[in-house]
């Protein structure tokens, strides 16, 4: 199965009743994040820091042109991703939270997550996966940080959240 990247990234910066917040761009997927993240990124990567030491990775993946069946491609290669390689991360330093689950969204859309707990350096932290299909390409989204994983999930989820998609 080829992916490429497509479509352009757009952060930008809004005032909301007045509190700052980020608006991000990734392909289909339009995220609003709060005051205290920084973001960088291009039209297939971006790389996020939150207020409390997060650090987010974010990656879009599109179908090339020609595909006959773009939406049914798209779902096929996230689930083989969520299936293979999703708990091989979650496994990787930690105890595993969320085992991988997935969920249908509206329009067609589908969601995974996992979500574990590591220990490094006699320090909590943890590490959240997540991975949004849509119809035109998926969004893989990776978060660590320090503290314990069930309220650093919490705190994200409230992010996602806000997701609007352009498909």
């Amino acid at each position: 199965m080829r992916i490429v990247f497509a479509l352009p990234l757009v952060i930008m910066v809004s005032i909301a009743g007045g509190e700052e917040i980020g608006i991000l761009h990734l392909g289909p997927l339009v995220l609003q994040f709060p005051a205290g993240w920084t973001m960088q990124g291009n039209s297939s990567r971006v790389e996020g820091r939150g207020p409390h030491e997060e650090r987010m990775i974010a990656d879009y993946y599109g179908v090339k042109d020609g595909v006959t069946d773009p939406a049914a491609q798209v779902l096929s290669t996230a689930r083989e991703f969520a299936r293979d390689k999703m708990p091989e991360l979650a496994q990787k330093d930690g105890t595993v939270l969320r085992p991988v689950t997935e969920q249908a969204l509206e329009g067609g859309r589908t969601a995974f997550s996992a979500v574990t707990q590591e220990k490094k350096l006699f320090r909590a932290r943890f590490f959240l996966q997540y991975l949004f299909a849509s119809t035109r390409g998926w969004v893989y989204i990776t978060v660590e940080g320090y503290g314990e994983a069930a309220p650093g999930a919490a705190s994200f989820e409230k992010i996602l959240a806000t997701q609007k998609w352009m498909d």
